[in-house]
């Protein structure tokens, strides 16, 4: 038979009893929490998780994982300053987590991007991307296979003139990573930092010598990875320093071939001159050679460079730089000046009217704003261009081919916006493809810059009357439009210094407006 227990023992052992089930239930609610914030997580509702994970680490004894959770979470809401916090505090614990200097990095790369927004941060962001080079250190050092990190913390330490780190890591990769050419190419950029310092010193005689071995570094780095842009670009920037421009065009070429977004391209045509088009005639080629069938938009940044410097720079070339521009817009639309460049080629050039149409009614058909913009940018003459649109539209509207007379004319308001007649032609096209609602806006616009005159009158009632009829009050607005072309033409052919051509185009709006004004009274509408 047991012993009774007092019922002040009774109580202290209840007490004692208690308080571990008190906790269980506390881990139990702060590991539901954590688990239905990774299920709004994987539902992308990453604010709901949030507040699922602020109430979980706001408990006793919250686990390592839910604060983590919670700062990645942070970074899935763009709470950055928050999510340094939470990581400095897993820091100060002591562990050999790999995931928090990768969360590290991925919340500093945010951190510097919101920098960059404003103005005058350059010292806090050079900082931080010394703190983000700090975490990448940790992260090789964790896990020495991953080469992605390696290669990050390279660039960075150079970014950075970071000679003694560049040196550390660039050995270190050499020996972890034999057959990669990222070691080499950093022990070459060490003797790089060297140059640019000896030079700076104005010491010359040791500036060549630091170049002469970066570029044997550069050189090695090639043989070790065959696809890799790197080093190519590096030797092309040896070459432009030693004076070198056709052995930098090739180099940079190399470069190119292998990743079209190795270097700034327009920075770098811009440099090199009349050696950019050799430079970017081989960059294509050997790309061809080595991405058959790719599409990406830095190989279109190329191939757009590429076609404008063969089309303008190079005698001869405007065929092969039409080609590769035409490639540039194909992969990339939002090249539109590639369409501006084709049509000048085409039209001046090559003597190709039915492309040239076609490329300047892209632009055109984009709005009757744009065209403009381009000729501006590119330093076209206006009254050049227009001449040479009307006579492509005269062309076009020969072979029945409204819909690209319709571009064109977009083209000539873009150039000549107070013209009147001209938005009447456009408004014409426009009816002609059948694109009413372009033409209503067209014809609108002329009315605007001559609201008298009685054959824009017409034509607006005409669209409205037999066209956009099911428009509130168009039939109305349709009506008063034919009555006032009416009183105009009346008006007008009184007087008395009224040219021939002027007279026939009024006498033909008085009987148009005439004859519609009695059907639009009948009711009688159709479309056409």
């Amino acid at each position: 038979m047991m012993p009774r227990l007092s019922l002040q023992m009774t109580m202290l052992w209840l007490g004692l009893a208690g308080a571990p089930l008190e906790l269980r239930a506390q881990d139990e609610t702060a590991a539901s929490l954590l688990a239905s914030a990774r299920t709004e997580t994987q539902r992308g509702e990453h604010e709901k998780a949030y507040a699922l994970l602020k109430k979980a680490v706001e408990l006793r004894d919250a686990s390592r994982d839910t604060r983590f959770a919670l700062a990645e979470c942070c970074v899935a809401t763009a709470r950055s300053s928050e999510a340094m916090d939470l990581l400095d505090a897993l820091d100060a614990e002591e562990h050999s987590e790999v995931r928090v200097p990768r969360l590290w990095v991925t919340v500093l790369d945010m951190r510097i991007a919101e920098l960059a927004q404003g103005s005058g941060a350059e010292r806090t962001i050079f900082m931080r991307k010394g703190d983000l080079r700090d975490h990448l250190i940790r992260i090789v050092q964790i896990d020495r296979k991953d080469l992605a990190s390696m290669r990050r913390l390279l660039s960075l330490c150079m970014e950075l003139r970071d000679a003694d780190n560049l040196q550390r890591w660039s050995t270190w990769a050499r020996s972890h990573f034999p057959t990669e050419g990222d070691g080499y190419v950093a022990a070459g950029d060490v003797h790089f930092l060297q140059f640019l310092d000896r030079k700076e010193a104005e010491d010359e005689a040791a500036a060549n010598a630091a170049l002469a071995k970066a570029r044997e570094a550069y050189v090695e780095g090639t043989t070790k990875t065959a696809d890799a842009a790197g080093p190519w670009e590096r030797l092309g920037r040896c070459a432009e320093w030693a004076g070198k421009p056709d052995e930098a065009a090739k180099n940079y070429a190399e470069a190119l071939a292998r990743d079209p977004g190795a270097t700034d391209i327009a920075a770098l045509s811009g440099r090199l001159g009349d050696q950019a088009v050799v430079m970017l005639e081989r960059a294509v080629k050997g790309y061809d050679e080595r991405h058959p069938g790719g599409a990406t938009k830095q190989e279109s940044l190329l191939r757009y460079y590429a076609g404008w410097y063969l089309s303008y720079r190079k005698e001869g070339g405007a065929a092969d730089g039409v080609k590769q521009l035409q490639l540039a817009v194909d992969h990339e639309p939002s090249y539109a000046d590639c369409w501006y460049h084709i049509g000048i080629k085409c039209a001046y050039d090559l003597k190709d009217y039915d492309r040239a149409a076609q490329s300047f009614a892209k632009i055109g058909d984009s709005g009757p704003d744009r065209f403009a913009a381009f000729a501006q940018q590119n330093g076209g003459d206006p009254a050049n261009l227009k001449s040479t649109l009307q006579f492509l539209i005269v062309t076009m509207n020969n072979k029945a081919r409204f819909d690209l007379c319709r571009g064109l004319a977009a083209c000539v308001v873009s150039l000549d916006p107070r013209n009147a007649d001209e938005w009447n032609n456009y408004a014409f096209f426009c009816r002609e493809s059948r694109d009413y609602e372009r033409s209503i806006v067209a014809y609108e616009r002329a009315l605007g810059l001559s609201p008298d005159d009685p054959a824009f009158l017409n034509d607006t009632a005409l669209i409205l009357h037999f066209h956009l009829f099911e428009r509130k009050d168009a039939m109305t607005r349709a009506i008063a439009m034919y009555e006032k072309a009416i009183q105009c033409a009346k008006a007008e052919l009184t007087k008395s210094d009224l040219s021939d051509e002027r007279k026939q185009i009024v006498q033909i709006a008085l009987r148009d407006a005439t004859n519609n004004l009695a059907l639009a009274k009948k009711g009688e509408r159709r479309r056409g």
